[in-house]
């Protein structure tokens, strides 16, 4: 799969993908946004294998959904709006999510295109490290977007090879 995004058929310019990693599968969420542009996940999360394919076609997937608009009374975290990311992956706390799996989120723009990884801070949060940031041309592949991502998880013994 060698797809591409093309941000010129999309309402909102900006794009991003957060993709969590939890006992050997990948985790994307949908995303929401408050009338104040707040940010948040929100289901359906989608649930990829890690792999090229797996997580390309996933996040290929996750950004062509649109962005969820939430009212401003919404609250996600509370028990009328669990976050779907714990409840997906079944991580206890994002702490934990963090300590024994990992993050990353793929932001496109107009100029180019940046995958995160995060790390945990002294605090036991997950942080973006800009040691490992790693900034693409707009028109990288997903399958070549993905490739950090899966050598990441090499390196931190995350990736079972089969």
């Amino acid at each position: 799969m060698t797809t591409t995004i093309d941000l010129s058929t999309m309402k909102n310019e900006h794009r991003s993908a957060s993709i969590f990693v939890w006992k050997g599968s990948a985790y994307l969420p949908g995303n929401g946004q408050y009338p104040s542009g707040i940010r948040t996940f929100v289901a359906p999360v989608e649930i990829a294998n890690l792999t090229a394919e797996g997580l390309s076609e996933a996040i290929g997937r996750t950004l062509v959904r649109p962005v969820v608009s939430l009212p401003e009374s919404s609250s996600v975290g509370t028990p009328e709006h669990p976050d779907v990311i714990l409840r997906a992956t079944g991580a206890k706390s994002w702490k934990q999510l963090y300590t024994h799996g990992a993050g990353y989120d793929v932001v496109w723009n107009r100029e180019r295109i940046t995958v995160h990884m995060v790390h945990v801070d002294p605090s036991q949060r997950g942080q973006y490290d800009p040691k490992r940031e790693r900034v693409l041309p707009k028109n990288t592949s997903l399958v070549e977007i993905v490739k950090p991502i899966l050598d990441d998880l090499r390196v931190r013994n995350l990736l079972v090879q089969h």
